[in-house]
């Protein structure tokens, strides 16, 4: 079962559960919900390790179009 499944399974229980499990249920969808953010943040620290520098900061550019335009530094 993916972690979305779980979060799933959870979110549908939670109506029917009581404060108590509900606070339990919360609990769990929010690790859940963590570990999914550590595991992204890692996945994209490990893409962005083989871009150079210039690549970064195009990709910054376009993502971001308010930045000013700047060159990389020397």
């Amino acid at each position: 079962m993916t972690t979305t499944h779980r979060i799933l399974d959870l979110a549908a229980a939670a109506p029917a559960s009581p404060g108590e499990d509900l606070v339990l249920l919360l609990g769990e969808v929010n690790g859940l919900y963590q570990q999914g953010l550590q595991d992204l943040h890692r996945e994209v620290a490990e893409r962005l390790t083989e871009l150079a520098t210039a690549d970064l900061l195009a990709a910054a550019q376009t993502a971001c179009p308010v930045m000013p335009h700047r060159t990389a530094p020397r």
